[in-house]
């Protein structure tokens, strides 16, 4: 659904919530399940959440935990992450995607190190999402090379074949995109760093479109 709300008043939440959990609220005899993404100072406020899905036949007659405790992550947690920061990172590109201009290092106007950092975190946790659902098992990490050849090979030639590329040239791009996360979250450290943009986003748009597919295939 992606609309941002705040809870209402009304309703009162088992236990306390953080950024990134997930709840379900029962509002006018529906059940939203939702992500947290604010919370404020005033204990008293309720959380800012924005919907994920609603649920007509769930019955939790009030806010609840779906917080995951230790264990194997929830792939749809994943990909719901990863769509969450390829979403905020086509606001931070949003002249350059669009053709209106191209973007300055360090503008305020046009973001793009933050635009960066999160497709290739997107990138990382669809990847993450798909070894979660092929091997159910978590993985750690930041370099994209390596996550990428650790999902299936079926899932590989998914994703290149969504590119449209050779298999050379994905792992070539990829290669040279594999540390943009650790690199551009401290691109001040550097001064500058190259990166292709455009195959970022190709990439995340692929990988989570890919492990999409993969979820739909274990229900």
């Amino acid at each position: 659904m992606g609309s941002t709300s705040i809870l209402p008043k009304f309703t009162t939440v088992k236990g306390p919530v953080s950024v990134g959990e997930y709840i379900f609220v029962r509002v006018g005899g529906l059940t939203f399940r939702t992500l947290v993404i604010g919370l404020s100072e005033n204990k008293e406020c309720p959380p800012v959440y924005q919907v994920v899905e609603i649920d007509q036949n769930a019955e939790p007659a009030e806010a609840t935990s779906d917080k995951n405790v230790g264990g194997i992550f929830d792939p749809k947690q994943l990909i719901h992450a990863a769509r969450a920061c390829l979403l905020g990172a086509d606001r931070c590109f949003l002249k350059i995607f669009t053709g209106f201009a191209a973007p300055n290092l360090f503008s305020i106007d046009e973001p793009q190190i933050p635009g960066v950092v999160l497709l290739a975190l997107s990138i990382e946790i669809s990847l993450k999402a798909l070894i979660n659902l092929e091997r159910e098992e978590n993985t750690t990490g930041h370099v994209l090379r390596a996550l990428f050849d650790g999902v299936s090979r079926e899932s590989q030639e998914a994703i290149r074949v969504r590119l449209g590329m050779t298999e050379a040239q994905l792992h070539e791009k990829t290669d040279a995109a594999s540390n943009a996360f650790n690199h551009w979250r401290y691109i001040f450290e550097k001064g500058h760093s190259a990166v292709d943009v455009e195959f970022l986003k190709a990439m995340a748009t692929a990988c989570l479109n890919t492990a999409e597919a993969v979820l739909q295939t274990k229900r």
